[in-house]
């Protein structure tokens, strides 16, 4: 019984704003301009790089993480003509929960989950913060993302928005009514 107990794994809320189903690339901070894509069906945030740089990167900020807790961040990528992709989900004092740049390009969504435990010094109005970044080729590369989810616990959940986003939608389409 106790093993049926300790494997037990946990899901909750995404905590991030603006992953899926995007209509805006709102809360997502860039050094170039996400437009909002369709990608087989899919709802992402596409960068594209027509400069000869060869980087680009899309970064959000965030607070609400707890001490001592574990999260799972999972997402959709997409990558074309870039050598290296890299991640990184970070707390104010820079200190890496998750990074990697063992991306590989390919010309469908491939699917990626990390799960970390915060430090214990960890207060909920610290700003962490996740972005995506490309680097290599210059003109002509591409990321596209979809499907971002931070949540608490060991459970990789389906994407839901945060309840912030919903309570955003309600009253957007609420004022757009009063103002028709």
């Amino acid at each position: 019984a106790t093993n049926q107990v300790n494997n037990i794994q946990i899901g909750s809320r995404n905590i991030l704003r603006n992953t899926g189903n995007f209509t805006t690339s709102e809360n997502w901070r860039v050094n170039d301009l996400p437009v909002v894509a369709t990608d087989n069906g899919m709802s992402c945030l596409k960068l594209s790089n027509d400069t000869s740089s060869g980087y680009i990167s899309m970064r959000q900020n965030f607070t609400g993480m707890k001490p001592n807790t574990q999260y799972t961040y999972t997402f959709l990528y997409k990558i074309g003509l870039y050598e290296q992709m890299q991640i990184d989900m970070a707390s104010p004092d820079n200190y890496k929960y998750c990074t990697s740049n063992k991306f590989t390009v390919s010309p469908n969504f491939q699917k990626v989950t990390y799960t970390f435990t915060t430090k214990p010094n960890v207060l909920p109005t610290d700003k962490f913060w996740t972005s995506f970044a490309c680097f290599g080729k210059g003109s002509g590369g591409f990321i596209e993302i979809a499907d971002i989810i931070l949540s608490e616990g060991n459970k990789i959940v389906s994407w839901l928005p945060a309840p912030e986003d919903v309570a955003q939608d309600v009253t957007n389409k609420v004022n757009a009514v009063s103002d028709a």
